[in-house]
């Protein structure tokens, strides 16, 4: 089976504009004795493999499709491109 890239959790959540400490909070990440909520959001960015219902939950709040998190590199950001549509003149 395919790896997740946990380089790309950290960067979806960057794209997401969500420091770690907010992103702990979306993702109702708890905090242990062991390991606060944070740390462990770190842990799934540096290696860790995340649950599949917590990679869904990664989706929804970083709002990117849960195939971005197997790419081997973070895909490139183009232009939205160009509108031609018109408007009837009146």
């Amino acid at each position: 089976m395919t790896q997740i890239n946990n380089a790309i959790l950290e960067w979806a959540r960057n794209q997401a504009g969500l420091p770690v400490e907010d992103a702990a909070r979306l993702l109702n990440i708890t905090s242990t004795k062991t390991a606060t909520a944070e740390e462990k959001l770190i842990a799934y960015e540096k290696g860790k493999a995340p649950s599949r219902s917590m990679l869904g939950k990664m989706s929804r709040v970083y709002r990117r499709p849960i195939l971005t998190f197997y790419l081997d590199e973070p895909p490139i950001k183009t232009d939205g491109g160009e509108d031609f549509r018109t408007l009837p003149e009146n």
